[in-house]
């Protein structure tokens, strides 16, 4: 094994579902993923904090790739991140961007709410 397949962690979760979630995601763009100490601490939550909770390990050479990816989809916010949880209706239909509530316009690719509704017949 090279250090480039040396897996890291590259996110923690305190549900099970999440981190497999994102591990699909993850298996779904050609990334082998791989989920760490999900049953531990699916049986003895406690134990979660010793042992850093329920980790998503990926070979280190695809991390920074892979970290994108799971940012894109944001399956959880971990228990101890700061920050609302962003609602599913505020993400650009066209490329999954996140958009604030004010924003008609994605930032990054450009489409908007309001061009599906000049297209339809009044």
């Amino acid at each position: 094994m090279t250090d480039n397949d040396e897996l890291v962690t590259i996110k923690t979760y305190t549900m099970a579902v999440y981190a497999e979630t994102d591990k699909v995601h993850l298996e779904a763009h050609g990334i082998p993923a791989f989920v760490a100490d999900d049953n531990t601490v699916m049986a003895d939550y406690f134990l979660g904090n010793a042992l850093g909770y329920i980790k998503l390990q990926v070979p280190r050479s695809r991390a920074e790739e892979a970290l994108q990816i799971v940012q894109l989809h944001q399956s959880e916010l971990h228990a101890f991140e700061k920050g609302p949880r962003v609602d599913e209706s505020n993400r650009c239909l066209s490329c999954g961007q996140w958009m604030d509530e004010n924003e008609d316009r994605c930032p990054k690719c450009g489409w908007s709410f309001t061009d599906d509704a000049e297209d339809e017949p009044a």
